[in-house]
């Protein structure tokens, strides 16, 4: 019988991480995993030799396909604090790499279905491309280029393509922010027209281009938006700058329903996209792929469940 309660929604990103806090102790209980095997500073991370724990079969299957895709490179596994997340049990990479390489390559069927069911999919099309940490053209000169967690390539057999780009999120509380208004090189221009802030954006000084798409993207009626990149969108308007770049299809964030802050932060970015644009903005919840997952990769979905509580 299908569960029938709703899920708890959480406005404060510390109240949520403190329930999964609770599910992941029990997951670890339940495993058998030692307190001695996790740091004692984090005990959500795990000591380097006990890495493979957070990572299962079909996750290192998805990075020795990325390497193998890659001869050259290594799996670029996020850091925080200098720790892979591929030690971390809070990390969205890992999240990732479980709820979207369980479709991936065998079962791209069942995630055909599941983007049709959120009407990012049309009859008779289908994935022709995927990629995890797909990095899309340098269109803007970048230095340390854009990325993003998951993308697919969609159409119809024969005819032309485009790409839906993903971004997990589970614990984190915001989208990043321009790091030369974190280090305090920029004040964010938050009394400026958008149009204005572009003549004395560091980044374009630097030779980074994204204003020559940045003032048609964001609507510059929006009050006291100021420069739209300097946090707390910077991801999300980077992102969205290289779809629209690509003519693509939607920018997706894919995050847990009960993550309430981040649909709050969705929401206000979309306010601020030029109207024409705003329809690229999409949200997609754990919990809507679950039954698609079920039919793909049963042990796949048994682990959101019992490692994150997702149902």
């Amino acid at each position: 019988m299908a569960n029938t309660d709703k899920p708890p929604v959480f406005s404060k990103q510390g109240e949520f991480q403190a329930f999964i806090d609770s599910i992941q102790k029990a997951y670890i209980v339940k495993m058998g995993w030692s307190s001695e095997w996790f740091l004692q500073r984090w005990p959500h991370i795990l000591e380097p030799e006990y890495e493979h724990l957070n990572l299962t079969q079909d996750v290192r299957e998805v990075v020795r396909d990325w390497e193998s895709r890659h001869p050259s490179l290594l799996f670029p596994w996020h850091k925080w604090r200098g720790i892979r997340s591929s030690r971390n049990l809070h990390s969205s990479q890992v999240l990732c790499l479980i709820a979207l390489g369980g479709f991936i390559e065998k079962h791209t069927q069942s995630l055909e279905h599941a983007l049709m069911q959120a009407g990012l999919l049309e009859k008779d099309e289908t994935i022709h491309e995927f990629a995890f940490e797909y990095e899309p053209p340098n269109f803007f000169g970048e230095p340390r280029r854009t990325s993003v967690d998951f993308m697919v390539r969609v159409g119809r057999a024969g005819g032309p393509t485009s790409p839906i780009y993903f971004e997990v999120k589970f614990l984190e509380a915001h989208f990043g922010s321009c790091s030369r208004r974190s280090r305090r090189l920029c004040s964010g221009f938050t009394t400026l027209p958008a149009g204005e802030a572009a003549q004395q954006c560091l980044l374009t000084r630097e030779g980074i281009r994204y204003w020559e798409l940045l003032p048609r993207l964001m609507d510059s009626e929006t009050e006291g938006l100021g420069c739209p990149i300097q946090g707390p969108f910077y991801q999300l308007a980077r992102n969205v700058l290289h779809l629209r770049r690509e003519e693509g299809r939607a920018f997706v964030v894919l995050s847990d329903v009960r993550a309430g802050y981040i649909d709050d932060e969705l929401k206000r970015f979309s306010r601020a996209l030029s109207p024409e644009y705003r329809h690229l903005v999409r949200s997609i919840k754990l919990q809507q792929l679950v039954p698609y997952l079920r039919e793909a990769n049963g042990p796949a979905a048994a682990l959101l469940e019992e490692k994150y509580g997702v149902l």
